[in-house]
């Protein structure tokens, strides 16, 4: 296998995710990677287990000693080192203490330092400087709205985690305000029930008020978020990504609002690579020349 192949592998709460990365090309090798629905409650075996099949498959056919792979998982997580410290998480805590890394590599017959480790939110602003909207920029903020809030940050030529969704926000901390939580508990107290998922609120927009109403605020609070968070880092472009990201027309026009009334500018762009970000973006951590800037 070449040397410019890595597999890339995105572990989520509940599921698995990986394909072979051509780190040259910047792009998947296959249009479907494998994907795997897993127990993130199951006893610790059954969970590397599962993670280490999905990338066995992937990797048929080729020699344990050629194998290197790059993993995008939530933390918390020493992602030097494989240690895992998820705790009160409702998913992996069974995890807790043990060193992924080393329980992988046994799993899959290869040696620990074939195996690389990035925090998720990272993984995703990976995948989008290395081949997506934030290709060629210098400092860049990546933020992922979903179910919750995660954040990334790219600057001297670094993806690091920005840890920004316990950041002190309102009444709370941003993730309150900022994720799929917020908008249907928030469409529930007001009277909207029934609906049960960002998309099916999003799809509902365009005839119903509420709904239109509903993620404007949110645009006004990601602005009122990001606010001091542009003025710490200084970034060139803001990336967003996400479940939520896919309905920015929603919310977008709010949140540059907010911004401009500050003195605010800078340029925010969907992501491009979309799901796949992170698993480009964990295979990415074997490029020499990963992130390029112009």
């Amino acid at each position: 296998m070449s040397k410019n192949i890595v597999l890339g592998a995105d572990i989520g709460g509940s599921h698995i995710t990986a394909s072979l990365v051509d780190i040259h090309k910047r792009t998947l090798l296959s249009r479907q990677p494998r994907r795997k629905e897993v127990d993130s409650a199951a006893d610790a075996e059954t969970v590397i287990g599962e993670w280490a099949g999905v990338m066995q498959d992937c990797f048929e056919g080729v020699a344990a000693s050629r194998k290197r792979i790059g993993i995008a998982m939530p933390g918390p997580v020493d992602y030097e080192e494989g240690v895992c410290y998820i705790r009160d998480q409702h998913k992996y805590e069974q995890l807790y203490g043990l060193n992924v890394k080393n329980l992988l590599a046994e799993a899959m017959g290869i040696h620990r330092d074939q195996i690389q480790l990035i925090n998720d939110a990272a993984g995703f602003l990976a995948g989008e400087v290395f081949s997506g909207a934030a290709y060629g920029y210098h400092t860049v903020l990546g933020l992922t709205l979903g179910t919750g809030l995660g954040s990334a940050l790219y600057k001297d030529g670094r993806v690091v985690d920005a840890d920004l969704w316990r950041s002190p926000f309102r009444d709370g901390i941003a993730e309150d305000y900022l994720s799929g939580h917020w908008l249907i508990s928030e469409a529930n107290k007001r009277g909207t029930s029934g609906y049960r998922s960002v998309k099916a609120m999003a799809g509902a927009a365009s005839t119903d008020e509420s709904m239109r109403s509903l993620f404007s605020e949110f645009g006004q609070s990601l602005g009122e978020f990001l606010l001091p968070q542009l003025v710490a880092h200084q970034p060139t472009l803001v990336v967003l990504g996400g479940n939520i990201s896919k309905a920015e027309e929603l919310f977008r026009k709010d949140l540059e609002e907010v911004l401009q009334r500050e003195g605010i500018e800078v340029k925010i762009a969907p992501a491009e690579v979309g799901e796949p970000a992170a698993l480009i973006g964990a295979a990415s951590l074997w490029a020499e020349d990963a992130f390029v800037q112009v």
